[in-house]
Order: C-alpha cells, then sequence, then structure tokens
C-alpha cells in the first residue's frame, strides 16, 4: 500500500516518501530505486515466490502500477538529435526532464542504472516498442564503451581504496557511470558540481568514494541480450525506426 500510494499519477516514483523535498521527489533511477519497485510490484501482480499471497490482494492495483511504470520508462528514454540513447538516474517530477541529485550528480545518460532499466524492460512482453527501446539502448552501450580500458584499485583506506585510475589493458572494456547529454561523452564531476577532464584531476574523496567506472553492461551484452533475443526469436532484430 505504501509503494502504491507513492506513485506519481504519470507512473514515476521519488526517491523518498512522503518526503519530497529538493531533490527526493525527483523520479529516481538511482541506485536502481524505480526498477526494484517496478520489480517487486511486478512479482505481486505475477504471484512470484512467497509473494503469491498477495496476488488475490493488490494484484490488480500492482499490476497497473507497473503498466504505468513501464510507459513511462519507454517515454523517458532519452533522445539526442532525434536517436534514442539510454536513461538518466533522475528527472524532474513535473517536466520530467534529467535532472540533477547531488551537486556531483548533473543531468546525464546513466549506464550503470539504464543496465537495470533494460533487464526490466526484457522482463515485459516484447511489444515492438519494448524490443525497441532494449535494442536501441544496447547499440548506445556497444558504441560508447572504453575499449582495453581498465579500472585499478590502489590499496585501501577503510571501507574504499586509497585510489582509483584508469589504465591500459588490452582486451579489457569499463564503461563510464554518466555521460554528458551533449557530446555522450563521460562525465566526471567533483564535489560541488565541477566538471573535472580525468579522474587525476579529481578530487581524491570523490575519486574513491564513487563508481565513476564499471563494467555494468558487460554481461548484460554477452549474456543476458543474446538469451532473451533466443528466447523471443528476436536474435540479430535491430529497431528498424529508431
Amino acid at each position: 500500500d505504501y509503494l502504491l500510494a507513492a506513485q506519481y499519477a504519470n507512473g514515476g516514483w521519488p526517491q523518498f516518501h512522503p518526503d519530497r523535498s529538493s531533490y527526493r521527489g525527483q523520479v529516481t533511477f538511482n541506485d536502481d530505486a524505480m526498477t526494484q519497485v517496478v520489480g517487486l510490484l511486478q512479482d505481486i501482480a505475477e504471484g512470484e515466490g512467497a509473494l503469491a499471497a498477495l496476488q488475490p490482494l493488490r494484484g490488480d492495483a500492482a499490476a497497473g502500477a507497473v503498466e504505468r511504470a513501464i510507459a513511462l520508462i519507454l517515454d523517458l528514454q532519452v533522445r539526442i538529435d532525434g536517436t534514442p540513447t539510454i536513461w538518466a538516474a533522475q528527472y524532474d517530477e513535473t517536466t520530467l526532464q534529467p535532472a540533477t541529485a547531488r551537486s556531483y550528480e548533473l543531468p546525464s545518460l546513466a549506464s550503470a542504472e539504464s543496465v537495470a532499466i533494460v533487464r526490466l524492460l526484457m522482463r515485459q512482453t516484447p511489444s515492438p516498442r519494448v524490443v525497441d527501446a532494449i535494442e536501441n539502448a544496447a547499440t548506445w552501450f556497444e558504441a560508447h564503451d572504453l575499449e582495453d580500458t581498465a579500472i585499478e584499485r590502489i590499496g585501501r583506506d577503510g571501507s574504499r581504496p586509497s585510489d582509483v585510475r584508469l589504465v591500459a589493458q588490452p582486451g579489457a572494456t569499463v564503461w563510464a557511470r554518466f555521460y554528458d547529454l551533449q557530446r555522450q561523452q563521460p562525465l566526471l564531476v567533483d564535489r560541488g558540481g565541477a566538471v573535472v577532464a580525468s579522474l587525476a584531476d579529481m578530487s581524491q574523496e570523490r575519486r574513491t568514494g564513487y563508481a565513476w567506472y564499471g563494467i555494468w553492461p558487460q554481461a548484460l551484452l554477452e549474456k543476458d541480450l543474446p538469451q532473451w533475443r533466443r528466447r523471443h526469436a528476436l536474435e540479430g532484430r535491430r529497431a528498424d525506426n529508431p
């Protein structure tokens, strides 16, 4: 009931409820907030496992909430120069435009969160619009990896590494956590909102205290997506009308 009450009429969820002050009220994919809510409600709607007991009580309401959420997610896939890309980490709850959260979380394309969104879409009935969203996101991931590059975490300083840097490593691939909304290039932002050119230019506190690079799309592209295509006889399909 709490989750159903927290959903916006547009289909999204805020990061916090009922406290929606500051960025807490934004439609939030950051840290998989909204995708996990939708997944839980879909489990209820479909009577999955231990949640089967809730299906007679809240199954219809949960299914309606999931339907509204998926429709919004499809609408929120960011288009740049008319081409679908991936998703932002958070959106203004009124304008539904990519928004700033913490000072170092500027409006941008968010790779880690978009992987979770694609996996959620892969759970849905593969309508033409759902298929196009998944395939367009996969195409974007494939085009925006950093090849022959790896993340090196140096030492330990309590719960975090003492330093982090990118290093050349043949055959390795990473993605930036965020990409800017103009050139679609890695976006690194220090505490206070200052955009920096590289990890080396960032304060140590932010460099070691946030996941600026990772391999989030790797398993999706290499394993999950091929399995999904085979399951739905979609192997090799690409959107005809991106």
